[in-house]
C-alpha cells in the first residue's frame, strides 16, 4: 500500500511538471506569467508559484486557468522586494503582500517570512517545505519552484495530490483571518472542481454559517469579489445539502446545484 501511494505521488508530480512545461512552451497567453516569474529568478529571487493557480492548471487544464497567480519569494522579505515592484503595485493585500497587474494577469506576491500563518503559529517554520501547510484547503497545499529560464524546480505539497486523487476538498490549516470568506471560497472551489467536501470542512462551513449568519457569507463575497456568486437561495440549498450529508454518515458531502443555478454561478465565476 505504501508503495502504491509513492507511485501515485511520483506520477502526479510528473504530470504536474508536464502541464507546467506545456504552459510555458506552447501557450502565448501565459507569456507574461513565464517572463515575469523567470525574470524574478534571474534577479536572484527564489519564487514559487503557490496555491490555486497550480491547482486549476493541474485539475482543469490551461483552458480554465485563473486570472490570479500567487507567488511567494522564498529568500526575500516584503521590505526587500517592494522597491522592485513599485511600478506594478495596485494595492497592498489584506495580509500585507502586494497585488500587481501585468497585462491581463493579477499577481499576489509576498516574501516567505511574511506569510501570515508563519507569523501566527510557532509550530510552523518559514521554509518552502512548510509553505503548503499554511493553506486553508488541502487542494491549495502546493508550491512549485520556478528557476532561471523558467525551469521547474522542487515541488512542495501537503496532501495536495491525495486530495485531487480523492476528488475531495477538505481543511488543511483551519486558522484564517476571515471565516465567512473562507467558507464561501471552499464552497466555490468545490463546485468549480466538482469535488465533494470532506467532513471536517463540511462541519466548518456549517458552523460558520450558523454562528455568523448567511448574510455574513454574502457580504464577504461582495467585499472580496465585488459581486455575489452564491446568493442566499443557493447558500440555503447548499447548507441543507451539507447538513444532510453530515447526518448520512458518509465520509464526504457532495454539493449539488440546479442546472440554471450552476450556469449562473459559472458565468459569475468567469466575470
Amino acid at each position: 500500500m505504501a508503495k502504491d501511494r509513492i507511485d501515485v505521488k511520483i506520477s502526479s508530480e510528473a504530470r504536474l511538471k508536464k502541464k507546467l512545461r506545456d504552459m510555458q512552451r506552447h501557450s502565448a497567453k501565459f507569456t507574461n506569467i513565464v517572463e515575469t516569474i523567470s525574470g524574478w529568478s534571474e534577479m536572484g529571487w527564489k519564487p514559487v508559484i503557490f496555491g490555486g493557480f497550480v491547482r486549476d492548471l493541474f485539475v482543469l487544464g490551461s483552458r480554465n486557468y485563473p486570472r490570479d497567480v500567487d507567488v511567494v519569494i522564498t529568500n526575500k522579505s516584503n521590505q526587500e522586494i517592494e522597491p522592485n515592484l513599485n511600478s506594478w503595485v495596485k494595492r497592498r493585500t489584506s495580509l500585507g503582500g502586494f497585488h500587481l497587474q501585468k497585462g491581463k494577469w493579477n499577481f499576489d506576491v509576498w516574501g516567505l517570512e511574511d506569510t501570515w500563518a508563519f507569523q501566527q503559529h510557532p509550530g510552523l517554520f518559514s521554509t518552502p517545505s512548510d509553505l503548503p501547510k499554511t493553506t486553508f484547503l488541502d487542494v491549495e497545499a502546493i508550491a512549485v519552484e520556478i528557476l532561471e529560464g523558467g525551469r521547474i524546480g522542487q515541488i512542495y505539497q501537503h496532501g495536495f495530490f491525495s486530495a485531487i486523487e480523492a476528488m475531495r476538498v477538505d481543511l488543511n490549516w483551519e486558522e484564517n483571518g476571515n471565516r465567512p470568506l473562507a467558507a464561501v471560497r471552499a464552497l466555490s472551489i468545490a463546485l468549480k472542481l466538482k469535488f465533494t467536501l470532506g467532513l471536517r470542512l463540511a462541519g466548518y462551513v456549517l458552523e460558520v454559517a450558523n454562528s455568523e449568519g448567511i448574510q455574513a457569507l454574502i457580504d464577504a463575497q461582495v467585499r472580496h469579489y465585488g459581486t455575489v456568486r452564491l446568493g442566499q437561495f443557493v447558500l440555503v440549498n447548499l447548507l441543507g445539502n451539507i447538513a444532510a450529508g453530515i447526518s448520512s454518515g458518509s465520509d464526504s458531502v457532495p454539493l449539488t446545484l440546479g442546472s440554471k443555478q450552476l450556469n449562473l454561478w459559472s458565468e459569475l465565476l468567469q466575470a
